[in-house]
């Protein structure tokens, strides 16, 4: 087992509290409003290779073992679009931030909060169960999947071209036509 350097989100975290002023999101601006945020926990089931410390691992894809990944039902997180709900670190009374790797916690040491990405400071077993709670802002609701368009046996642009055809042939006549007594 590997220990990783948690040297980078040690920084990231005493730097945001150096900085002066407020903080964005802080509520220390009254007319600032403060985007809503949510929580869900992705778990990876009886992962198929060991994966070593330092690896990414998404909330977006599921990598690195997308076939055996998951998230909480009703998760409001936006896979398609990550950037719409980036992560943040969990509240101060659950720091420091840990996952369950294979039935024992884990400390998460980097954080790629628009890629909707963590990784852990050990080597994690294959036929390991992994479970991160994350945390995340909610700026835009999640992408909907795209609709599929029913078909009509034709390609749109035949289809198309046929009704602006037909409609054409309705609105133009020749001029050898009669015209009728109205």
């Amino acid at each position: 087992m590997r220990l990783s350097s948690a040297f980078p989100i040690v920084i990231a975290l005493m730097t945001a509290m150096l900085q002066p002023g407020p903080v964005s999101g802080s509520g220390e601006d009254p007319g600032e409003s403060q985007p809503e945020r949510s929580n869900c926990t992705a778990t990876w089931r009886e992962i198929a290779f060991e994966v070593e410390a330092g690896t990414w691992w998404s909330f977006a894809t599921g990598a690195p073992h997308q076939d055996s990944f998951a998230l909480t039902d009703g998760c409001r997180y936006d896979r398609a679009t990550p950037s719409n709900t980036p992560l943040v670190l969990p509240p101060t009374e659950s720091l420091p931030w840990t996952a369950t790797a294979g039935g024992r916690l884990v400390l998460i040491t980097n954080l790629s909060p628009e890629a909707g990405e963590v990784t852990l400071t050990t080597d994690v077993d294959a036929g390991s169960n992994v479970s991160i709670s994350f945390h995340f802002e909610i700026l835009r609701p999640p992408t909907p999947p795209p609709t599929p368009v029913p078909s009509m046996g034709l390609p749109a642009v035949t289809a198309l071209g046929a009704l602006a055809a037909a409609i054409l042939l309705i609105r133009i006549r020749s001029p050898w036509a009669k015209s009728s007594p109205t």
